[in-house]
């Protein structure tokens, strides 16, 4: 791991600690209980990206992902979530 990846496997990490912790507390409003299930999942996703060297790899291609949308969304999975993403933006990610 680089050091960036380093410090990214980190923030994540203390993340879902303290998303779990919600959880575990009750604390979540039911509507948003769904969200953070499906967040957690990613985190746990990238996190073993990261420990298997996997991470920044289009899931379906095995292309690489753009480094700059990485830097914003370390979930992101394929290229097909960096079109949708850059759909919203009128200065694309390249």
């Amino acid at each position: 791991m680089n050091v960036n990846t380093e410090k990214l496997y980190r923030e994540l990490r203390l993340i879902r600690q303290e998303l779990t912790g919600r959880l575990k507390k009750g604390n979540v409003n039911r509507l948003v209980l769904p969200l953070i299930k499906e967040e957690l999942r990613d985190i746990d996703n990238t996190l073993s990206k990261i420990e298997s060297n996997g991470f920044g790899v289009c899931e379906i291609s095995g292309e690489l992902l753009p480094e700059e949308m990485l830097r914003i969304i370390p979930t992101i999975r394929n290229k097909e979530d960096v079109a949708v993403i850059n759909s919203f933006y009128s200065k694309p990610f390249h």
